[in-house]
């Protein structure tokens, strides 16, 4: 039996290497990480545009760890460096595979990435700065930033901001990942390719920068230029309405966004306070797509 083909993605902290017997679930990771991916055969138009965020200097010298995942018609199993043994997942449908390989990268990089700080948030670039979108899944940030991007603004992350100090200023660092809109978002998009994972009712339609937008991808880091909390509510008595939030209101959406602040402790809640005051946010609640992105446009920060 030939050896599973293989695609390897590289992070600061930690590289990935997923092996599989299912060429789509390679085929589909290269779609879904095209700046971090490495795989044996780059799919066609798979896209390379946006720099990968790298390591600080002090890791240059040595190779991150590497967590293998073993995703076959059969599971997904997890081979830790740090962690003896193997952990294998149950007995996946095809459907929900990708999905499960994608949360489970996703937290390897919360448990692995200790000089950002992660948060569960969309950025977009605009007028030089990197706006944040912290909220939590069915928010409507995803959606929000894909229209964004669709009306010019740069692409930097449609769920996983990665924030990196830089001369006392926070910068966000593109991780132009597959953006993930939900059945309901799709038809706010239409006639652009997609492809669907995950099972009926939970699944995503995964959407690539480039077909959204073509080279939409921030190339660099942006300095972080605005905080705004987007609650999507159909019931909302406005389309889309802007109300500002106190520093400690900001603080507190940003704390509850934090993914990796255990690795930071108190130096990352610190940096969290520094940014919520001198970045005071707004949430911003609407009912209808294109009157939050005016409003967005609109809004002075």
């Amino acid at each position: 039996m030939s050896a599973p083909a293989s695609a390897t993605l590289r992070f600061p902290g930690c590289a990935v290497r997923v092996e599989s017997d299912d060429p789509a679930v390679l085929a589909e990771l290269a779609r879904l990480w095209p700046f971090a991916c490495t795989p044996a055969v780059t799919p066609p138009g798979a896209a390379r545009r946006a720099a990968p965020i790298r390591p600080a200097r002090r890791e240059a010298a040595a190779e991150p760890p590497t967590f293998r995942l073993v995703a076959t018609r059969g599971g997904l199993a997890v081979h830790r460096p740090d962690v003896p043994g193997t952990a294998p997942s149950r007995p996946l449908p095809a459907a929900a595979l990708l999905p499960v390989l994608e949360r489970t990268i996703q937290q390897l990089l919360t448990e692995r990435v200790a000089d950002r700080l992660l948060l569960h948030a969309a950025a977009v670039g605009l007028r030089g700065g990197a706006v944040l979108l912290p909220a939590p899944s069915g928010s409507g940030k995803t959606t929000l930033a894909a229209a964004l991007v669709r009306g010019g603004a740069a692409y930097l992350t449609d769920e996983l901001t990665v924030l990196a100090a830089h001369d006392g200023d926070e910068r966000v660092e593109p991780f132009p990942k597959a953006l993930s809109l939900k059945d309901g978002s799709l038809p706010l998009f239409p006639g652009l390719p997609t492809t669907a994972a995950g099972a009926p009712g939970e699944r995503v339609h995964h959407l690539a920068p480039d077909d959204l937008r073509h080279g939409c991808a921030a190339c660099e880091a942006l300095p972080v230029a605005a905080v705004l909390l987007p609650h999507y509510r159909p019931d909302a008595p406005h389309p889309a309405a802007i109300a500002p939030l106190t520093a400690g209101e900001t603080f507190l959406a940003l704390f509850e966004a934090a993914a990796n602040l255990p690795l930071h402790k108190q130096a990352g809640v610190d940096r969290l306070l520094a940014l919520a005051r001198r970045y005071p946010g707004a949430r911003l609640t609407f009912r209808d797509l294109e009157a939050a992105v005016a409003a967005v446009l609109a809004h002075d920060g």
